[in-house]
């Protein structure tokens, strides 16, 4: 465990517990091999990979959000089967740029990534600023990233993006097979669903994996 310790050789017999007119080897642990090494069902890299229903989504906002940015997008994704859940530095509601409120079912303080399949996060920069200043928020992502789910960016959102710790992975370009192949995607509002549904019915990117540690 790399606790730089001498391990010792164990003591032999390792069982104790044997009977006073036992034979202490008639009485030792016996190692078995299971007899399914691997199982297909239970594998989650052979997930059905042709639908997001059931799939657990993060939509993260803050006050002055681009309420256009995240209704549709929350309703294609709605319209797929999937759960959506609106996470805030607060609870209750922000106020979209044009004034309007816009529910939150989470904050940042209740919430956390091991409970979504997938994260997007909408624009404006003044959004994505003040989620920039929130750790919480950035931690959020990070360990999304680590966990190889998918993620999606506004391309109105960068400032929060340049925070992540994955920012220089995100790809250059937007096409589909890119997409699908990373996981990560930045594109207008507009285009989100199309890409990010086809991208969350992947379920997960285990290449990502070859780094475990997340930045605190």
């Amino acid at each position: 465990m790399k606790l730089g310790l001498h391990v010792t050789k164990p003591e032999k017999p390792l069982n104790h517990s044997v009977p006073a007119d036992g034979k202490p080897k008639d009485y030792e642990p016996i190692l078995k091999e299971s007899s399914i090494k691997f199982s297909s069902p239970l594998s989650m890299a052979n997930t059905v990979k042709d639908s997001i229903q059931g799939r657990k989504i993060a939509i993260l906002v803050a006050h002055g959000v681009d309420a256009n940015a995240v209704k549709p997008v929350k309703t294609a994704l709605e319209k797929q089967g999937a759960f959506v859940e609106l996470i805030a530095p607060n609870h209750g509601a922000v106020t979209a740029v044009d004034g309007t409120p816009v529910e939150v079912q989470q904050s940042l303080l209740t919430a956390a990534s091991v409970f979504y399949d997938a994260v997007y996060v909408p624009g404006t920069d003044t959004s994505a600023a003040t989620l920039a200043g929130e750790p919480d928020a950035v931690h959020f992502l990070n360990e999304a990233f680590r966990h190889c789910k998918p993620i999606a960016f506004d391309i109105n959102a960068m400032t929060l993006a340049e925070e992540t710790c994955f920012f220089k992975k995100l790809p250059p370009d937007n096409n589909m097979d890119t997409v699908l192949e990373e996981g990560l995607l930045v594109a207008a509002a507009s285009k989100i669903a199309s890409l990010f549904i086809p991208a969350i019915a992947q379920h997960r990117y285990w290449h990502r994996e070859t780094s475990r540690k997340v930045p605190a």
